[in-house]
């Protein structure tokens, strides 16, 4: 099912404050917050109610929260909620806060930047009100509230909106990062809890790319003989169709 994602708020663009982040954020339906630490991880939580300053904890059924990356490594763990009580700490005196106790905490004051990274007032409680499966806190945010950035995203229903430049800052082309490409793709697997044994992959470039080249390659080195199964050579238009 296809869902737009729209920035709506940022501690390094909007500043780390309850308020702003309310202001913001309050009665814009499904979200999902995401936090970057100084370490390389990403986590986060999302809730399909809105946020409102109702000043009590919110039930929702469907909230959840998330690992996606640790130490610069993908990471892929959903912690799904016990239940759905106590979901969110819906209260106007802090940011967003998931689960009593809490599972998931932020700030709940004005926070000023330290260097490149601002030092959250709460971090993880885990095993409150969602099940995180015995994965452990320095699993998740490596035992710190060091945050480079924390985004706040509004969910919609539909397709994805033609991006007019790039969605985030792309790296400079050089030797490190094509060796760090390789070995993502060298290393990469399907999400442990999808419990899928192959995958597809989609090559995406310029026509004339190579991508049909690179496929030709792959699948004869399998094969142990040279074939030619996708269309490949230079043309005005793509050669592929399939």
């Amino acid at each position: 099912e296809s869902k737009v994602f729209e920035l709506i708020y940022s501690i390094n663009r909007d500043g780390c404050n309850p308020a702003v982040f309310h202001q913001l954020c309050n009665n814009k339906g499904p979200t999902v917050t995401v936090l970057y630490n100084t370490d390389g991880s990403v986590f986060g939580g999302y809730t399909s109610i809105p946020w409102r300053s109702s000043n009590a904890y919110q039930v929702d059924y469907k909230a959840f929260l998330f690992r996606l990356w640790f130490i610069g490594q993908p990471k892929y763990t959903k912690f799904p909620a016990k239940g759905g009580n106590s979901a969110i700490y819906d209260y106007a005196t802090v940011g967003p806060f998931f689960g009593a106790g809490h599972d998931l905490g932020t700030f709940n004051t004005t926070l000023n930047k330290s260097g490149n990274y601002f030092t959250f007032t709460h971090g993880l409680t885990i095993n409150n009100s969602y099940d995180f499966r015995n994965v452990l806190v320095q699993e998740i945010n490596n035992g710190h509230t060091k945050i480079e950035e924390l985004q706040v995203y509004k969910i919609t229903d539909g397709p994805d909106l033609q991006l007019l430049e790039p969605w985030r800052p792309m790296p400079e082309w050089n030797l490190r990062l094509l060796e760090t490409l390789k070995d993502e793709v060298q290393n990469f697997a399907p999400i442990e809890e999808l419990r899928i044994s192959q995958m597809k992959l989609l090559l995406i470039g310029p026509v004339g790319g190579g991508k049909s080249s690179f496929f030709n390659t792959i699948n004869s080195i399998f094969r142990g003989h040279v074939t030619s199964q996708a269309c490949s050579g230079s043309a005005e238009h793509s050669l592929t169709t399939k």
